[in-house]
C-alpha cells in the first residue's frame, strides 16, 4: 500500500515540475497550465496524506505526529449510589423512631451494612444494620431503616458498606457510598 502511494506521489511530483516549467515559460498567461498545476498540487497533497495514513502502525493505526499528549479513558460507571430520605417528611430532619427510606442504585453486592455515625470528631457510631437480599435484577435496591432511640442530637452521616466473607470465616467491609447529613433532633 505504501509503495503504491509513493509511486503516485513521485509521478505527480515529476508532472508538477513539468507543469511549473510550462507556467514559467508561458509567463503565467496560459490558463490551462495554471489549472493543471492546481490539479497536480491537489493530487500530490492527497497522495502525501494517504502515504502518511498508510505508514501508521498498530491497531488501531496511530499517526504519531498527531497523537494527543494525554490519553483519555472511559471512566467506569459509578455503582452503589446511596440515596436516603426521611419517610413522610420534607428535608433531612429525623428523630428517633422515624423511618429512613434508602435506595442503592446500580448495586453490585447482595449484602450490605448500613451505618449511621455522628458528624463529630470521634465519628461516634449511632446505629448499624445488616441489609441482605439485594437481587441483581432489582435496580434500585430499596429498603427502610428505623432510627433507633438514643440521646444523640445533631448532624449524622449515613454510609453503606459492602459486606464480604471468604471461605475461612474472615469478614471485612468497605465503604461504598454515603449521604452526608441528616439532622437528628
Amino acid at each position: 500500500m505504501k509503495v503504491k502511494f509513493m509511486i503516485v506521489y513521485l509521478v505527480a511530483g515529476a508532472a508538477f515540475l513539468g507543469v511549473s516549467l510550462w507556467v514559467i515559460l508561458s509567463g503565467g498567461r496560459s490558463a490551462s497550465a495554471i489549472r493543471a498545476k492546481y490539479r497536480l498540487g491537489g493530487i500530490m497533497l492527497t497522495a502525501l496524506t494517504m502515504l502518511t495514513a498508510a505508514s501508521c502502525g498498530g491497531v488501531p493505526p496511530q499517526v504519531t505526529c498527531y497523537e494527543p499528549a494525554v490519553t483519555c479513558y472511559d471512566m467506569p460507571a459509578e455503582t452503589d449510589i446511596l440515596e436516603v430520605k426521611v419517610k413522610g417528611a420534607e428535608g433531612m430532619k429525623a428523630k428517633a423512631g422515624d423511618v429512613l427510606k434508602c435506595s442503592i442504585q446500580r448495586h453490585s453486592h447482595e449484602q450490605y451494612i448500613l451505618k449511621i455515625t455522628a458528624k463529630d470528631e470521634e465519628k461516634t457510631l449511632l446505629q448499624t444494620q445488616d441489609i441482605k437480599g439485594a437481587k441483581p435484577e432489582t435496580d434500585p435496591f430499596e429498603f427502610e431503616v428505623k432510627l433507633a432511640p438514643g440521646d444523640f442530637k445533631g448532624e449524622a452521616t449515613v454510609t453503606v458498606y459492602s459486606h464480604h466473607e471468604d471461605g475461612e470465616g474472615k469478614v471485612w467491609e468497605s465503604a461504598l457510598s454515603n449521604q452526608p447529613v441528616i439532622v437528628i433532633y
